[in-house]
């Protein structure tokens, strides 16, 4: 195309999908509708009390015999 306008030509003329339809917005470029958000309520999130667990045994290492 010498004016950069016309659209490129098909590969394949028969397969025409998409060419009627205006380009759509990705899905998560526009907030939810407040009623989804409301329909699904999340339970608290819990964190981990590590005051109160057992610390774990020291793990014993092997000795190590240099090579000859």
């Amino acid at each position: 195309p010498d004016n950069g306008t016309e659209k490129p030509k098909l590969v394949n003329p028969q397969d025409v999908r998409g060419t009627d339809t205006a380009e759509r917005q990705p899905p998560l470029s526009a907030p939810p509708p407040a009623s989804a958000e409301a329909a699904v309520p999340l339970a608290p999130v819990q964190g981990q009390d590590t005051g109160t667990a057992n610390p774990k045994p020291e793990t014993p290492i092997a000795p190590v015999t240099p090579l000859q």
